[in-house]
């Protein structure tokens, strides 16, 4: 039984070090997928013991492949990684650059945590308390938009709302809860979340308010809490900035309005082929040129003047260039002035020392 269990110590090996790729935040998604491998792990052992009884006495035979094959089937059953959390964080980055209040902006920050949290609510600090703003998926007077503004938080009261507020860093909370914060949940939240966390807004280096945000039953998972703070910090500095980002917001939002360019019409196969065959032939004069005028090319590059001093060359090819193509194909895009641009010129127009063709040679 050697074969056997020195390949059992291979697999094992080999689904430790994929349990581990899944990373932690995973381990808890493979106890259904492990089950399944217990079977896949028993049908394979009587492969092996068959295949021992076979060759016993014998050189054992490459089992490379197979090995690999049920690996391979290994990765199938393990459960997929979490969607990144990047798509949506961008997105709300982006509601957040485009608020022109902040009332909108605070609109756009409520939204944007929704996706990392349960209950969401933000507060404003008015003279020496927190006054609720607005709260998002909570039960308690946080649900009500008119009680919640009539709901504060008295900062000479000590709680996790009032250390958050004095030592302007993030709060975290788990149960058992004090005295305040188990009051302060029951009559804003309407429950006793599984875990809170208390975010200050920084305007200026001093706290204007703070976001509260919670998980009701299950931990949060690592990116979760990192991604609300995020979206709080950068909240916090587009409300300093916006004041000299209003015109900028503006011109995004008539550029997003205008509507799309007309798509392109389908150009037909053989003119297609045309276009193609006229930009090869084009790169070729260009190039023929720069072969056999190396050195004048880099006097006209140091002194800007190309077209002067490679005149007769370009012109002599350019209607060797006109002359093979039909003015459909040419008058749309003139590829043997883009060749020179970017043989000729290093990709510098202005090098060339022309704007644009002169008319006496047109």
């Amino acid at each position: 039984m050697e074969l056997i269990d020195e390949i059992r110590g291979f697999l094992a090996e080999r689904v430790a070090s994929l349990l581990q790729e899944t990373g932690r935040q995973q381990q808890d998604r493979v106890g259904e997928a492990l089950q399944r491998l217990r079977q896949v792990f028993q049908a394979l052992e009587q492969s092996l013991i068959q295949l021992e009884e076979t060759v016993h006495g014998w050189s054992v035979p490459n089992i490379d492949q197979p090995v690999a094959d049920w690996a391979a089937q290994v990765v199938e059953l393990l459960p997929p990684p979490p969607p990144s959390p990047l798509p949506a964080l961008m997105e709300a980055v982006d509601a957040i650059d485009m608020a022109e209040t902040q009332g909108a902006l605070l609109q756009a920050l409520l939204q944007g945590v929704s996706g990392f949290c349960d209950g969401i609510a933000v507060f404003v600090v008015r003279g020496n308390a927190l006054v609720g703003w607005q709260g998002l998926r909570l039960q308690g007077v946080g649900a009500d938009g008119e009680r919640f503004r009539n709901f504060s938080v008295p900062l000479d009261t000590p709680s996790a709302w009032a250390r958050c507020y004095e030592s302007q860093t993030t709060q975290v909370a788990t149960p058992p809860f004090g005295p305040a914060d188990q009051a302060i949940l029951q009559e804003m939240a309407g429950y006793l979340p599984e875990v809170f966390a208390l975010f200050p807004i920084l305007v200026k280096g001093k706290p204007v308010g703070l976001l509260y945000a919670d998980r009701r039953s299950g931990p949060w998972k690592p990116e979760e809490p990192m991604a609300v703070e995020i979206l709080v910090r950068h909240a916090a500095m587009a409300v300093e900035t916006m004041p000299s980002r209003l015109k900028w917001i503006q011109t995004r939002k008539a550029r997003a309005a205008e509507p799309p360019a007309p798509a392109p019409p389908e150009v037909a196969p053989e003119e297609r082929r045309l276009h193609e065959e006229a930009q090869r032939f084009a790169r070729l004069l260009v190039q023929e040129i720069k072969m056999y005028n190396e050195q004048q090319v880099v006097m006209g590059r140091q002194y800007r003047d190309l077209y002067e001093r490679l005149r007769e060359d370009i012109e002599r090819s350019r209607k060797v260039y006109l002359e093979r193509f039909p003015q459909s194909v040419v008058s749309q895009r003139d590829y043997f002035y883009e060749e020179l641009v970017r043989v000729l010129a290093d990709g510098d127009p202005s090098l060339l020392g022309i704007d644009r063709w002169p008319v006496s040679e047109g």
